[in-house]
């Protein structure tokens, strides 16, 4: 009798340890997937503010398009802005 306690004792020791190292692999895999979604909403916000830097960077460009003086260039440029101009207008009219 006494060694079926002790047998049973240990069967459920054992099983207490299991469960806990299950828990423990749980809460490991649990911290694991918080990191990785850390990591890609940073890399989200780093690639929407990379959209946005060129985006402000190609509106810079097409504001000194806009602004040059075309009437001073020779035909060929000029005609080659007039056609960037007339570009950078439809873009702006389609959004």
């Amino acid at each position: 009798m006494e060694y079926d306690r002790e047998k049973e004792e240990k069967k459920l020791r054992l099983e207490e340890e299991r469960l806990r190292l299950e828990a423990e692999k749980i809460r490991q895999e649990d911290e694991r997937l918080r990191l990785e979604a850390e990591k890609i909403r940073q890399e989200d916000e780093r690639l929407r503010m990379e959209a946005e830097k060129t985006e402000i960077e190609k509106r810079e460009a097409d504001q000194r398009i806009m602004m040059m003086d075309v009437s001073v260039m020779p035909e060929m440029q000029r005609l080659y802005f007039e056609e960037l101009r007339r570009e950078i207008m439809l873009r702006r009219r389609q959004t």
